[in-house]
C-alpha cells in the first residue's frame, strides 16, 4: 500500500510519497527496493496507491506521448485520464468494471500536482482541484491532519520551529506528513521520496 501527500505553500507545490510496497503479503521497503511512486514528466508529477502495476503502466503512458501533459484545470486531468483508462484496457486488457456502481474504475487513487495545483483522481475518474493539501492511500486521514496542523501554524506564525531551526516549505510539511501517516498505519512505510514544482496558479485573495 502507499500513502501519497501534496502540499501547497506560497509559490511551490511539494509532492511526496512512501516507499513501502506489499506484494502478495510480502513487505520490502527501501533497504531492498529499488521504487519511487512519484512519476513526471515535464513539470506535472503523479503518484497512485493500490495496484503497484498502475505506476508501471503511468510511466509506460507518459513516456510514449508525443509531449509533456499540461494540465491548467481538471477538466484536463479528467481527459488526461480518460484516455489513460482508455489505453489501459486496449494495450493491458484490462477490463475496468466494478461491482460498486456503473461507471468505469481505474483501479487506482491518483493524486496529481502541476503548475496549477493539486488535483485528486478517484477510482471513478472523478476529478477535484485541492487548494492547500491533499493526501490519498493507507493513513491519509493521518496525513491530512499533518499537513493541516503545520500548515495552519505556518500560516499563523509564518514558520515552524525544527530543532529550533525556522521551516518554512511545502517539501517539509508533505514529508512530515508521509512520516506521520507511516508512524500510526503499518501499511505504509518509511523511507519517502518527494519532489517540488513551481505553482504558477491564481493567488488566494
Amino acid at each position: 500500500m502507499t500513502v501519497c501527500v501534496a502540499v501547497k505553500w506560497e509559490n511551490l507545490i511539494a509532492i511526496a510519497a512512501d516507499q513501502f510496497v506489499d506484494f502478495s503479503n510480502k513487505s520490502y521497503t527501501s533497504s531492498n527496493l529499488a521504487i519511487n511512486k512519484i512519476k513526471g514528466r515535464g513539470n506535472v508529477r503523479i503518484a497512485s496507491c493500490g495496484y503497484a502495476i498502475y505506476a508501471q503502466m503511468m510511466e509506460k503512458y507518459l513516456a510514449k506521448s508525443n509531449s509533456d501533459p499540461v494540465f491548467r484545470n481538471a477538466d484536463d486531468v479528467f481527459e488526461f485520464f480518460y484516455a489513460f483508462t482508455r489505453d489501459t484496457k486496449t494495450r493491458y486488457h484490462l477490463n475496468g468494471k466494478t461491482n460498486d456502481g456503473p461507471f468505469s474504475t481505474l483501479g487506482n487513487e491518483f493524486l496529481v500536482v502541476s503548475p496549477t495545483g493539486i488535483y485528486g483522481v478517484s477510482t471513478d475518474l472523478c476529478v477535484h482541484s485541492f487548494d492547500k493539501f491533499h493526501a490519498i492511500g493507507a493513513g491519509e486521514e493521518v496525513a491530512i491532519g499533518a499537513a493541516f496542523a503545520l500548515r495552519e501554524t505556518l500560516e499563523k506564525t509564518g514558520k515552524i520551529s525544527v530543532d529550533d531551526h525556522a521551516v518554512h516549505s511545502a517539501e517539509y510539511i508533505a514529508t512530515f506528513a508521509v512520516k506521520a501517516a507511516a508512524f500510526h498505519n503499518k501499511q505504509c512505510g518509511f523511507g519517502i521520496d518527494s519532489d517540488t514544482i513551481a505553482y504558477t496558479g491564481p493567488r488566494p485573495q
